[in-house]
């Protein structure tokens, strides 16, 4: 059996697989702290381990990975953190580390539903915007970090990025980026049912724009619009890019599924094949187990 983990910036995600069949599944809260983060995963692997006779681990972790070591994860504020040795010091079995957006990538090219695509894209769509290539049937990896595709600049005057760049995808198309804009949206039209159910919540987020935006919220809508704008433009680079036979989106948003797909399309070209994760939230935890 295999034990896969998926750090998110806000969830970590863990699964017990026993060939392709889920054992076990559960998902905690994400301390942005590398200690913090090794010992939660820890604790989890030592909870399942009585059950389960796990054989390896694998982890996904959202930004440059090599050889075991987390060069730089901005969203989580780490940096040069040994993350493979640190979880092989206090497990008895072998534990591979690589970029989330690529475990989910290798998720869905075993366990998903585009498996007569040689060549895809995954588009992760959470706190930051990640990306996992396959081509010809593998993950392209190189020596330098590969896949970062929320990083490619789409405004190069554009908001201030984690990275360091500015205008950076994942600063308009991540749903980090879409609640930080219906914010915005509440506290210019504060008449709004988008700015309601803002006030009546005293927080905002994915589940609750889609809210506003079933209410029919003229202000949402065009929020939304917007964000699509940004998104679609994201993807069209992507694809001159690396001309795949598709194109997954991933990640909680994409839930919504033909709310976010009808008008997306629309934005797009037509060659362009767009798909939502059959694998939703469990592609990078189960890609992670095969690693």
């Amino acid at each position: 059996m295999r034990f896969g983990v998926d750090i998110g910036g806000t969830n970590i995600k863990f699964v017990v697989i026993d060939g392709n069949e889920i054992k076990y599944k559960n998902c905690i809260d994400t301390v942005k702290n590398g200690d913090a983060i090794v010992g939660d995963i820890i604790t989890e692997y030592n909870k399942v381990k009585e059950e389960y006779n796990i054989e390896r681990m694998g982890v996904g972790i959202p930004g440059d990975v090599r050889d075991g070591v987390v060069l730089d994860a901005s969203n989580l504020g780490l940096l040069d953190f040994p993350l493979a040795s640190e979880l092989a010091e206090r497990v008895d079995i072998p534990v591979r580390v690589a970029n989330d957006a690529d475990c989910a990538a290798m998720g869905e090219e075993i366990f998903g539903g585009t498996k007569d695509c040689d060549n895809m894209v995954l588009v992760t769509l959470g706190t930051g915007i990640g990306g996992g290539v396959i081509l010809n049937r593998k993950i392209m990896q190189t020596n330098r970090c590969s896949g970062e595709i929320g990083h490619i600049i789409i405004d190069m005057n554009g908001r201030q990025c984690a990275c360091g760049e500015k205008g950076c995808w994942e600063q308009y198309g991540s749903i980090t980026a879409l609640v930080r804009d219906a914010v915005k949206a509440c506290e210019e039209n504060p008449g709004s049912i988008l700015c309601g159910i803002y006030k009546r919540e005293g927080r905002m987020s994915g589940r609750l724009f889609f809210e506003a935006l079933d209410a029919n919220c003229p202000v949402a809508k065009q929020v939304f619009d917007t964000y699509l704008d940004y998104l679609a433009v994201g993807i069209k680079s992507v694809d001159m890019v690396f001309g795949p036979d598709v194109i997954v989106l991933a990640g909680g948003i994409t839930k919504e599924g033909e709310k976010i797909l009808n008008p997306l399309r629309k934005k797009l070209p037509q060659d362009i094949r767009i798909e939502v994760s059959k694998l939703q939230s469990d592609a990078g935890s189960l890609g992670a187990a095969m690693l």
